[in-house]
């Protein structure tokens, strides 16, 4: 029975283990979500079972992206629609992770590529669509938020906005409602349809379009030999120039140097070991040969 018992400990033992590991790594999985990154685009993977959209002012809609590799940003995909005038601007802009400011971009409203919303209610979901939104190329090697402030009205006031789309519940955990003066996340209880939930429960439905940087190559450019080597030095101005000993070569001042004037200097032969050099190796081994065989005799 007691043996049984331990068997069964040894079993729980690393099952309740694996469960602790499972319970502390599921939490971290779910704040650092991966964007996915297809066909140019960076987004995160999200639910379509409720589709609905915003407008903001001051705040504006930003969305977390992790980036392992420099990318290229070039734009910005929106699900979103336009109302009333167009008497605004819209302002994109690139954070890194310590929301300092890397890229600002303003457009107006009139240059935007969105859909006029007609009425609220069901106007807004009717004219909610994918669009592409171009900026200058600007390269981007960390993790970053995409922020955008459409300095939006209310429907009510008869005046402008941007209505941005997002799903429910979130599948990432990573949009906000940002604000500037300082830069910094300031999340504002959305309310819509009856209910109230923090921006980190939805998408926005916001992505990044980019491209891979460019790697330029230099090749160094080789010069010929006739094109490096001038025919008017002689050598006598390389003797001049050179730190060449005047032992081997002769002074330039009794005769100008010439390629037949240069001369090597003269080899001395080796000398080979003499006689009585010899014989000393040869004693010292005789010696010590017939110490050993006096010893095993």
């Amino acid at each position: 029975m007691l043996e049984l018992n331990q068997t069964s400990m040894k079993i729980k033992i690393p099952s309740l283990v694996l469960l602790l590991l499972i319970a502390f790594i599921m939490p971290v999985c779910a704040i650092a979500a991966t964007p996915i990154r297809d066909d140019g685009q960076l987004k995160y993977s999200t639910l379509t079972s409720t589709t609905l959209s915003y407008a903001l002012k001051p705040w504006g809609h930003a969305v977390f992206f992790q980036n392992t590799a420099p990318i290229v940003v070039t734009g910005v995909r929106v699900y979103a629609c336009r109302y009333g005038d167009l008497q605004a601007n819209v302002s994109i802009e690139i954070w890194d992770e310590n929301f300092t400011a890397l890229y600002k971009d303003v457009i107006s409203y009139e240059k935007l590529p969105l859909n006029s919303a007609m009425s609220s209610g069901s106007g807004f979901l009717n004219a909610l669509s994918w669009q592409n939104i171009a900026i200058p190329d600007h390269l981007v090697t960390g993790n970053f938020y995409i922020v955008i402030f459409t300095n939006s009205y209310a429907y009510s006031e008869n005046k402008h906005g941007i209505s941005i789309g997002y799903t429910k519940p979130s599948t990432s955990s990573t949009s906000h409602t940002v604000k500037t003066n300082p830069n910094r996340i300031d999340e504002l209880i959305l309310n819509n349809k009856g209910e109230s939930y923090p921006p980190t429960d939805v998408d926005w439905m916001i992505r990044v379009l980019y491209k891979e940087p460019v790697t330029i190559t230099t090749v160094p450019q080789t010069t010929s030999m006739k094109e490096t080597v001038q025919p008017t030095i002689s050598m006598q101005a390389l003797a001049q120039t050179s730190p060449v000993s005047t032992r081997s070569i002769p002074s330039p001042q009794t005769s100008p140097v010439s390629p037949q004037s240069i001369t090597s200097p003269s080899l001395t032969s080796v000398p080979t070991p003499t006689k009585a050099a010899m014989e000393i190796p040869v004693v010292i081994l005789t010696i010590v040969l017939s110490l050993c065989v006096f010893r095993r005799l």
